[in-house]
């Protein structure tokens, strides 16, 4: 299965996550291949992100989110300030969108727990916490694609 073919549905989302894939590879895998990077290194690239860096910090569909941004307007040499500029606008713009949506972009709050204690992750899994990823994943790849559709 291909990331970027079509939409990343909550039902595909499901899928790729019962898998293992985090969410941080489902949202930027999306839409690497979109933005000049191989499907293959963008899954390999954005695998730490899940559970918020498995420390419960900014959630992993906010991050995949913000990678796929800094490939359209990221930099690799000294960048202008109009550059940089350019980006912490776009993600800010993601970043205010996802928590206007889901209420945060910390991992922790969006569960209400956290990988990086060893019992609340153990209740993550026991109790399905995670069933809500599919439904942020999802999101998160409709708020990312309006924004690049903004600029185009």
């Amino acid at each position: 299965m291909k990331f970027s073919e079509g939409e990343m549905t909550v039902e595909k989302v499901t899928e790729l996550v019962s898998k293992g894939f985090m969410c941080s590879q489902c949202v930027f895998a999306r839409f690497a291949p979109e933005l000049g990077v191989d499907e293959a290194l963008a899954l390999q690239l954005a695998s730490p992100f899940g559970g918020g860096s498995f420390y419960g910090g900014t959630c992993g569909a906010v991050v995949g989110a913000n990678l796929a941004l800094a490939l359209e307007d990221g930099w690799s040499e000294a960048p202008s300030r109009e550059q940089i500029q350019k980006l912490a606008s776009k993600v800010q713009k993601f970043n205010s969108r996802f928590e206007a949506l889901h209420g945060s972009i910390l991992c922790r709050e969006l569960l209400g727990k956290s990988f990086a204690v060893p019992e609340e992750a153990s209740e993550i899994y026991a109790n399905g916490l995670m069933a809500k990823c599919p439904g942020l994943i999802s999101s998160a790849c409709e708020i990312l694609a309006d924004i690049l559709e903004e600029e185009e």
